[in-house]
């Protein structure tokens, strides 16, 4: 069994609840047009949060094994629906020093952004099993 465990405490009424695991907590909400009360990222936000600071984590963790300087990693990830009505994720990474990368380095960089844990788990359509 993994110890990655996070919980969410919803209180009574409303939308707005705290994410907890390993002595850290933060707050997961809906917009006010959805009924929430607007005071922080949705669960999906978050999960595409997640997803973009792996990518970018697993980038650095290689690039700095190969003493490749990558400046600032930014991640941008975003979501649409296609003709099938399912969700497509999309991400793009920029570096702050590129025009010091090869185009060899970039491209192995964004292979390695597609092998991040989140990058993985999500492709893989991981079963979810209600306890």
């Amino acid at each position: 069994m993994s110890d990655e465990r996070i919980s969410f405490e919803l209180p009574e009424g409303g939308f707005a609840g705290v994410a907890q695991t390993r002595g850290f907590s933060w707050n997961i909400d809906e917009p006010e047009d959805k009924g929430g009360t607007n005071t922080a990222p949705t669960p999906m936000e978050t999960l595409y949060g997640a997803l973009a600071a792996c990518v970018a984590i697993t980038v650095r963790m290689y690039a700095e094994r190969k003493e490749w300087e990558t400046g600032e990693i930014k991640v941008e990830v975003y979501a649409e629906e296609n003709e099938n009505r399912q969700k497509e994720i999309f991400q793009k990474v920029t570096y702050g020093n590129a025009a010091n990368l090869t185009e060899e380095q970039i491209k192995r960089l964004d292979l390695i952004a597609t092998k991040c844990p989140v990058s993985k788990t999500l492709q893989q359509a991981t079963p979810v099993i209600h306890e």
